[in-house]
Formats: structure tokens, sequence, C-alpha cells
């Protein structure tokens, strides 16, 4: 049980709970796109054209907790410019695999993976908060 002596404590105290919720919570995300990453490209089939980098399945990232005003947020995502390809830019890379295609467009290499909608799919929104909540839960105990 705590005990605050005014509502300025009891706010840095909500904060912090907060602060510290929304890290574990995106640290837990940050792990679930690299498993989608993992199960929609990696799993899915080895390739013969060439050969695995892993930079895609090691690029997903999330940032520190910021603060803007009365709000928090944390950024969780795949970092373009850690993927560095011959023939294509990183960007285009996540672009591409969002939609199912391994590689470049043109060289036919298309499964069934499309990561990003699958993770989104699994954790929208309302789930996410969810998690969040409980979590700041366990953070106040």
């Amino acid at each position: 049980m705590h005990t605050f002596s005014n509502l300025g404590n009891f706010r840095l105290y909500c904060n912090a709970a907060l602060e510290r919720a929304l890290d574990v919570v995106s640290t837990k995300m940050c792990d679930e796109l690299t498993k989608s990453i993992d199960s929609e490209f990696y799993q899915q089939y080895s390739p013969r054209r060439y050969k695995r980098t892993k930079q895609f399945l090691n690029s997903a990232f999330k940032t520190n907790v910021t603060f803007s005003g009365n709000e928090m947020s944390v950024e969780i995502g795949v970092d373009y410019d850690k993927l560095n390809y011959e023939r294509i830019d990183g960007y285009s890379v996540v672009e591409l695999a969002s939609r199912g295609y391994h590689g470049l467009e043109n060289d036919d290499l298309y499964a069934d993976g499309f990561f990003w909608q699958n993770l989104l799919d699994k954790y929208p929104a309302s789930v996410i908060k969810q998690m969040v909540i409980e979590e700041f839960k366990r953070q106040c105990r």
C-alpha cells in the first residue's frame, strides 16, 4: 500500500508506473514483431537463390518511452536503416515483405507471409491497451 502526501507525489508515482508498464509491453510487442517476421519469412521456406543474412529478422526495434505534454508514447517497428541489400533499399524490402514478397517483387519469391498485418490482427489496439492496463496494475503493487 502506498500513501501520498500530495497530489503531485501521486502523479509522479502513477507516471513512473505507467512508464514502466509501457516499457514492459513495448518490449513484449517488439519480441512479437520479431516472432512474426521469423514465422512468416524465416520458417516458411529455405531459399535456394540467396544466403540468408537475417538482417530483416534482427531489424525490429522499440524506442524508449517519450513524453509530450500529458501523453506518453513508444514506437515499435522495423529499422529500415539496418537493412543493407544489394539491389533494394530497406524500406522497399519491408514494404514488399508486408505484401508477401521475399526479395524483389519481380523475382517471383512470393508466399503468404504478411508479417505486419498478422501482428496487427493478433494484437489490435484494444488488446494492447488491456496489456498496458494489466501491466500498470502490476507496477502499482
